[in-house]
């Protein structure tokens, strides 16, 4: 057939013989590209005896019509070619009471391909260990998954059988020249400073994921070992999960140490078969938001979430439709965005307790997410409705009360966050909806003044109108901007947009001729206030459009012509006047439209 050539075959013959296998055999052991020869056939001449004559005893058979040979090929340095001549995306290392396994996956068609020794030899290991060695020194890419796992029933497990491995899947590793890359660790080893031995060879700028595995042994674990990661990764960020046969107290007041460093771990999730005291007991020890196993879950677990993370975003939107259930949603760039659902894993027959702890697990990925950022985001964005939860039944004034509080106890705590930043905070556009003057003034003091152009604000009387439902009279209050308009940040913004009970702060004490464009109610406003307007936005480079309703008008017609002068045009009876001006700093018009509600 003249196959011998080939890297790659797959065929199925009429008959194979014994001198067919040695023919093959020894043409491909001078082979430097061969890879794979799939050969299936329809009758057989072979005789075993007569083939192990011509090419050995086989290395391992596994029934009367299974055997593997393997041979030294004599024109490659490696000593297992199709699997060192690929990159490998994943590897497994699986030692069992009876066998070690190794298991590879490939980025090419032949996919998987794994080899196993019994403990029939004593150099097993040895002769096993070979071959992982050729293929981790010559690996050059990532890889994905990296498992070095003890399979045996826990009963059997003795550290005298890991140990071994271990170690020379240590000196594999240290036996590199550079660092392993592997996106993701499961390692099972006799004590935490053995698995961190491995770890310390991989490289820190790829780790993602760290998973320890003593699950098979009911023996105490040093897990505060692990701390090294803090210092080796280098200031990456990973996932980090252990895996223990019995959960302790003092498992968990190690773990809070690990939760003091937030720019290293997102997410620790603590698995375990066995538990010496109730989880609720457990839950008390830990101060921040935990989520234990959900119903039905074969796995028992705590998680602690530490942060829904992407850095450096460009748009953060936080939603309370739901009192128990918040919502946010993050997006980077063009592509990346994220939408978070809070509180859905929490369990408690208090209502308070649900609403604190989605409340606790909002600020915290907020404090993750933006406590660092120096960059300027594009959108920072709060909605405090709740909605949904108003339409559970006939919202009472003790309803809306309580919620109230619940925005006033949210705000309060995000300012701690706010004012902990080493800087202002830098936003282009705060949007906050059910938004009264006192919860403003929670937020904007924070923001950096030389990157706010925009504010939009939606008072509770007003958003709940667009939403079709009724907010008590009882608890309406007017948008003051007293203090809020003598705020840097204030006077650096470009547009202004509040729907609101009107403002009963004075126009001419407002400092808003510098913005380009608002949109307001006031409570009053008088011939003065327009002619003010007027004089200063004559004057003006960047004004486009201002619209302020009035709830009361102190405007007496014949004065205000007599300070502006005569209209230009009149419509009905002086119930819509229109004045022009010429813009003194360009070659535009100011126009001035008064009626009966608005200017």
């Amino acid at each position: 057939m003249n196959i011998t050539h080939f890297s790659r075959i797959w065929i199925e013959v009429d008959t194979i013989s014994s001198e067919d296998v040695l023919y093959l055999k020894e043409h491909l052991l001078l082979s430097t590209t061969f890879r794979r020869f799939l050969i299936y056939f329809k009758n057989t001449t072979i005789d075993y005896e007569t083939l192990h004559g011509l090419i050995g005893p086989p290395h391992r058979i596994f029934s009367d019509d299974d055997r593997i040979w393997f041979f030294q090929m004599e024109k490659m340095s490696q000593n297992y070619p199709r699997m060192t001549s690929s990159p490998i995306t994943s590897m497994g290392i699986f030692y069992t009471e009876q066998a070690l396994k190794c298991e590879l996956y490939f980025d090419d068609p032949c996919g998987k391909q794994s080899f196993e020794y019994k403990e029939t030899r004593n150099d097993h290991l040895k002769i096993f260990v070979e071959y992982p060695e050729e293929i981790i020194n010559n690996q050059t890419g990532l890889v994905n998954s990296l498992k070095i796992k003890y399979s045996g029933l826990e009963e059997n497990y003795k550290k005298e059988k890991l140990d071994p491995v271990i170690h020379q899947i240590f000196k594999c590793l240290e036996s590199r020249k550079e660092l392993l890359q592997v996106k993701r660790l499961s390692i099972d080893a006799v004590d935490m400073s053995q698995a961190m031995r491995v770890v310390k060879l991989l490289d820190p700028l790829v780790l993602k994921k760290v998973e320890f595995c003593f699950e098979n042994r009911d023996e105490e674990i040093d897990i505060e070992d692990a701390l090294a990661l803090v210092k080796w990764n280098e200031g990456q960020r990973m996932k980090l999960v252990f895996k223990l046969h019995t959960i302790r107290p003092e498992y968990l007041e190690s773990v809070k140490k690990f939760l003091l460093h937030l720019p290293t771990f997102t997410e620790i999730f603590v698995y375990y078969k066995q538990c010496v005291n109730d989880n609720a007991i457990l839950g008390t020890i830990m101060d921040i938001p935990m989520q234990h196993e959900t119903p039905g879950s074969k796995e028992k677990f705590f998680q602690f979430r530490l942060s829904h993370s992407l850095l450096l975003s460009d748009k953060y939107h936080v939603y309370f439709l739901s009192d128990t259930h918040p919502s946010a949603y993050i997006k980077i760039g063009c592509r990346r965005k994220r939408s978070l659902l809070y509180g859905k894993h929490e369990t408690s027959g208090d209502i308070n307790v649900l609403c604190q702890k989605a409340q606790d697990q909002v600020l915290h990925d907020f404090e993750v997410n933006l406590g660092r950022q120096n960059t300027c985001l594009e959108e920072l964005n709060f909605i405090f409705s709740y909605i949904h939860t108003l339409r559970k039944e006939e919202p009472s004034i003790e309803t809306f009360g309580s919620l109230n509080q619940l925005t006033i106890q949210f705000l309060w705590k995000l300012r701690e966050i706010l004012s902990r930043r080493s800087q202002l905070l830098k936003v282009k556009v705060l949007e906050v909806l059910c938004c009264t003057d006192d919860n403003l003034m929670q937020i904007l003091p924070y923001l950096d003044p030389n990157c706010l152009k925009t504010i939009k604000l939606i008072d509770p009387r007003a958003e709940y109108e667009r939403l079709g439902n009724n907010y008590p009279e009882s608890m309406l209050k007017p948008f003051v901007l007293d203090e809020i308009c003598q705020l840097e940040q204030w006077k650096s913004v470009t547009e202004l947009e509040i729907r609101s009970q009107p403002i009963s702060t004075s126009i001419q004490e407002m400092n808003i001729t510098h913005f380009s464009k608002i949109y307001m109610q006031v409570e009053t406003i008088s011939s003065e206030d327009v002619l003010y307007l007027k004089d200063h936005l004559l004057l003006s480079t960047t004004f486009q459009r201002f619209i302020i309703p009035f709830k009361n008008k102190a405007i007496d017609y014949e004065t205000l012509v007599g300070i502006m002068g005569p209209p230009h045009r009149i419509y009905g009876d002086n119930d819509r006047i229109i004045w022009f001006f010429q813009m003194e700093v360009n070659h535009q018009f100011l126009e001035v439209k008064h009626n009966w509600l608005w200017f």
